[in-house]
């Protein structure tokens, strides 16, 4: 148990790197058509996922988006 320190900060950088590592994946991963939802998706993303589906713009930036839309409609 003389080592658990040490191996304790390998295991932390490993996770660290793997975190990095799919954050990269999961920001390729919206250039690509949408399929099924994939295993690791949170469901933050799916969320995001579903609003870019049904109306085109994330759910992030409402505020930027639906005055606009207001504005175009109105007399």
């Amino acid at each position: 148990h003389g080592d658990l320190p040490r191996a304790r900060r390998e295991v932390l950088a490993e996770t660290r790197r793997w975190v990095h590592a799919s954050s990269i994946i999961r920001g390729t991963a919206t250039v690509r058509p949408a399929g099924a939802p994939r295993p690791h998706m949170g469901l933050t993303e799916r969320r995001i996922a579903a609003s870019v589906i049904n109306h085109g713009v994330p759910r992030v930036t409402p505020a930027a988006v639906v005055p606009r839309t207001v504005h175009q409609e109105g007399p």
